[in-house]
């Protein structure tokens, strides 16, 4: 943890370093781009806009596509209503002048074939959604069930959950790293429900009874066929057992696969690793070892 707040850290102090500096010549990359005159711009706007138009002209390494969408995220956040438009539609453009092999590359072939064709009249062209989007849309789903608990689920800061008379709460958190507990280029459909079953096998080992859980990924780009795989792993084993995903986070990173599962149990009646006593009975079923076996095919 402390070294992901050291290099986040680091990261901002670039930033600001960065549009400090080269303010001027900064401006002058965006203002062409734009309808009005910078200064009649937004507080909120003009930052976007620095801290954008820097990355894309400093910072090569960084996906121009990840430098937009996250614009687009803090636009959404903190500007007006249609502030993100705004700053994706400027953004996007400067993109294709600093970076023109990287965005052409970045569309589909057909696309760099031919321009795409005018909407018939009396239908609007929608544009391709944000990673952001595509995170919503793949797991924001509502709570399923008369006795789901949740009283608040995603889209704010918390949720909020309510336990049933008499139980106690069992949280358990599991995380996979591409590389390390999966190969790379594993069936995304399988991995979502792998992601969920190492969870829900800690709750079945105390006595507990699925109800809720999040969901942390780190992903390196917003692949939609990905997220469609691994989202419907996830949820096919979520409904199985009653959970409801009520929240999470999405970062850029190494894919990595973070759950936090939570579950009822009636106070008092957890099955504890501490409770085995001598004489008791020792359980199994399947065949032993078969994750490890695959793991290392």
């Amino acid at each position: 943890m402390e070294g992901h707040e050291q290099a986040d850290a680091a990261l901002v102090e670039t930033l600001l370093r960065g549009v400090l500096v080269r303010a001027e010549e900064l401006e002058a990359l965006v203002a062409p781009r734009l309808d009005r005159k910078f200064s009649e711009l937004s507080p909120v706007e003009r930052a976007i806009l620095y801290i954008g138009a820097f990355e894309l002209h400093a910072m090569p390494e960084t996906p121009f596509k990840v430098i937009v969408n996250e614009a687009i995220e803090l636009g959404k956040s903190y500007g007006g209503t249609d502030g993100h438009k705004f700053v994706n539609g400027v953004l996007e453009k400067l993109a294709a002048e600093l970076r023109p092999e990287e965005v052409a590359s970045a569309r589909p072939a057909a696309a760099r074939r031919r321009p795409r064709p005018c909407p018939p009249a009396g239908r609007v062209a929608h544009s391709v959604p944000s990673e952001f989007e595509l995170i919503r849309r793949y797991f924001e789903r509502p709570a399923a069930g008369p006795r789901a608990g949740v009283a608040l689920g995603v889209g704010d800061d918390c949720a909020l959950l309510n336990l049933e008379p008499g139980m106690q709460l069992a949280v358990s958190t599991d995380m996979l790293v591409e590389g390390r507990h999966f190969a790379a280029g594993a069936d995304a459909r399988l991995l979502g429900h792998k992601s969920l079953a190492v969870n829900l096998s800690d709750l079945a080992a105390m006595g507990a009874t699925p109800r809720w859980a999040t969901l942390a990924l780190a992903l390196p780009a917003a692949d939609e066929a990905w997220l469609e795989g691994f989202s419907a792993g996830l949820h096919a084993l979520a409904e199985r057992h009653g959970l409801a995903l009520v929240g999470g986070d999405t970062t850029r990173g190494p894919l990595t696969i973070s759950i936090t599962i939570m579950g009822e149990v009636p106070a008092g009646l957890a099955l504890r690793r501490d409770g085995a006593r001598p004489g008791d009975d020792i359980w199994v079923s399947g065949e032993l070892g078969g994750a490890a076996l695959g793991l290392a095919l």
